[in-house]
C-alpha cells in the first residue's frame, strides 16, 4: 500500500502484543503518514517493551481496553491475527463501513514482486520433498496435485 494511499488516514490498531507483534505494521503505518491509533487490553507495564519501540512515532496508544469509537471511526483497522474475524469489535468496525485487514494483506498489496501462493506451482517437486504417501508409481499424481495450486 503506498504512502499516498495512507497517508492522513486514521487506521487502529487492534493488539500491539507482548512481543512486538504489531510494533512492524505501526512503524510500516506511520512511515506513511497515517494517523494511528494502537488499542490494546493489556495495561502499559505489560507492554512496555512494545511500547518503547513504538515510542516517538506519534501515535495514539488505547491501553487497558478497547474502545467501539476507535474502530467505528476509523477509516482502516488492522486486526491482531489472534483476533476472530467474528469478533464484536471487527464486526462493529465492519457495520460502520470501515475497512478491516490485517498486517499481512498489507504487505502482499505493498509488496513490489509478485507474490505466489504456491511457490513450486510450476516447478517440478524433487522426490525427495515429495510427501510421503508418494510412492513411486504415484509419484506423477503427487506431483500434479502438489503443483496445481489455485491460481
Amino acid at each position: 500500500m503506498s504512502a499516498a494511499v495512507l497517508a492522513g488516514r486514521r487506521v487502529t490498531v487492534m493488539g500491539l502484543g507482548l512481543q512486538g507483534g504489531g510494533v512492524e505494521v505501526v512503524r510500516f503505518l506511520a512511515a506513511r503518514g497515517a494517523v494511528v491509533t494502537v488499542t490494546d487490553k493489556r495495561p502499559a507495564e505489560k507492554l512496555r517493551e512494545s511500547l518503547d519501540a513504538i515510542a516517538g512515532l506519534g501515535v495514539r496508544t488505547v491501553l487497558g481496553q478497547h474502545v467501539e469509537s476507535d474502530f467505528t471511526s476509523a477509516e482502516l483497522v488492522v486486526a491482531n491475527p489472534a483476533v476472530a474475524p467474528s469478533n464484536p469489535l471487527l464486526v462493529a468496525a465492519r457495520a460502520a463501513g470501515v475497512s478491516v485487514t490485517s498486517e499481512m494483506a498489507l504487505f502482499l498489496a505493498a509488496c513490489p514482486a509478485r507474490v505466489s501462493s504456491s511457490p513450486a506451482r510450476r516447478a517440478r517437486v524433487p522426490p525427495r520433498t515429495r510427501p510421503r504417501a508418494c510412492s513411486r508409481k504415484r509419484a506423477s499424481a503427487c506431483t500434479s496435485a502438489a503443483t496445481s495450486g489455485a491460481r
